[in-house]
Parts: structure tokens; C-alpha cells; sequence
């Protein structure tokens, strides 16, 4: 459930800088349409690597590691919160489910939106077509 969550924020975060970095390089008033996509490219990839991997790095390099000096009731905390701890095992299990989640979540809905969406949209306004009554009068002779 909760790589879930983290796949609909990534998503919808996605969407947002997406318009966010548009607008970002627009600012930049680029003399060739070259290096204004050279910029906005640049700009987009950053964020995207960012957004969908770094709960993976978290829960693989940071995890559990910084509350070795802990005990029951005593966690260490940053900023006020108490950090997470992994199980005995590991934190493997936990990251497995969660790039698996991410990588197949991502995958499906950006080809959910890349090809059912647009079939769906095109048989609908063919129907559409088909039902519409025709606007034309008879001419009676």
C-alpha cells in the first residue's frame, strides 16, 4: 500500500514539474529553439531521476542505518521524527516491493495512457458518428 501511494505522488508530481519546467525555461528566454530543448531536457531529466528513484535510495543506503544507536523509547530523531527501522532481515524484501511497484506501476499507466486512452477516445467519436442523426433535410419532390 505504501508503494502504491508513492507511485500515485510520483505521478502526479511528474505532471506538475513537467508544466513546472516549461514555464522554468520559458523564463529563460533562449535565443534557439536548440538550446531551449537542450535546457528543458536537461531540466525534466533531473527531476524524473529524482522523483521516481529516490525512495529506492532511501530504502536502500539510509534506512535503518542511522538508528543503530537507538533503544526502545530512546529512537533517534531528525527534525522531530523518529527514524525508521528495518526488520532482522533486512530492508531487501522492502525494496523489492517497492521497485517492483514503481517500475511495473510506471510502466503500465504510461502505456495505459499512451495507447488504450488514445483507441478508447477514437472508437468513442466514431460511435459518436455513427449515432449522430444526420442534420441534413430531405427534400421532398
Amino acid at each position: 500500500s505504501a508503494g502504491v501511494m508513492s507511485l500515485t505522488l510520483i505521478i502526479i508530481m511528474s505532471k506538475y514539474y513537467t508544466k513546472f519546467a516549461i514555464t522554468m525555461t520559458e523564463w529563460e528566454n533562449h535565443k534557439t529553439q536548440v538550446e531551449y530543448e537542450n535546457n528543458l531536457t536537461i531540466r525534466r531529466y533531473i527531476f524524473e531521476v529524482f522523483n521516481f528513484y529516490s525512495s529506492l535510495v532511501y530504502i536502500g543506503f539510509f534506512k535503518g542505518n542511522w538508528v543503530l544507536n537507538g533503544y526502545p523509547g530512546h529512537q533517534p530523531r531528525v527534525f522531530g521524527v523518529d527514524m525508521e527501522d528495518c526488520p532482522p532481515g533486512g530492508c531487501i524484501s522492502e525494496l523489492a516491493t517497492q521497485m517492483a511497484i514503481i517500475l511495473a506501476g510506471k510502466q503500465f499507466i504510461f502505456t495505459f495512457s499512451q495507447f488504450v486512452i488514445p483507441i478508447i477516445i477514437s472508437n468513442k467519436t466514431a460511435c459518436l458518428k455513427a449515432i449522430k442523426p444526420s442534420t441534413k433535410k430531405k427534400k421532398y419532390s
